[in-house]
């Protein structure tokens, strides 16, 4: 599966390292919650997430399919992920990612505890590695802090409050880790 990963992460345009860096970023993450989800079930999650995205290879130039294509990426994902046995936990945290706290996300408005504790923790990963490193991870120019104020001003709104602080946990940890 890491091979099927990385060859779809360059031909989208990231580094290679991107799935790697989210998932481990995910782990701490959810080391820090009071109640943990599956790892392996997450580990799962976090390299399929972008899967469905594939379908955007197809669109060519054609910009309302790409728009399309983004938009289902969720579902696309969790369906392939659903062939295999045992990954439902997976699959839901696939097809969630993209939704928001507050009901404003994606594909089907879900609002709080309709979606996965493992959906915000791989949202929060994305977003905080895309934000610093970049679509191509070359780009690491992007202050790791700013990347925390986004995905703390998403508190509420993007997030629950309670996983907001779990992410803060790890970060910290990591941030300390890195200055010793």
């Amino acid at each position: 599966m890491l091979v099927l990963v990385k060859k779809l992460n360059r031909l989208l345009g990231y580094s290679a390292e991107r799935s790697e860096r989210i998932l481990k970023l995910c782990q701490l993450i959810n080391v820090e919650c009071k109640k943990p989800v599956d790892p392996a079930q997450l580990s799962a999650a976090a390299y399929m997430h972008n899967m469905g995205m594939a379908v955007i290879l197809n669109c060519k130039d054609d910009e309302e399919a790409k728009r399309q294509a983004e938009h289902n990426h969720p579902m696309v994902g969790a369906k392939l992920l659903a062939k295999h046995k045992g990954w439902e936990e997976a699959v839901e945290m696939v097809k969630t990612h993209k939704e928001r706290f507050d009901g404003t996300g994606f594909p089907e408005g879900l609002v709080g505890s309709l979606i996965p504790q493992g959906a915000f923790i791989l949202s929060m990963a994305v977003m905080f590695i895309d934000a610093v490193w970049g679509k191509s991870g070359s780009e690491y120019n992007k202050s790791a802090m700013r990347a925390v104020q986004m995905v703390n001003f998403e508190s509420g709104k993007g997030f629950p409050p309670h996983l907001v602080e779990s992410f803060n946990s790890a970060i910290r940890k990591v941030l300390v880790a890195k200055s010793k």
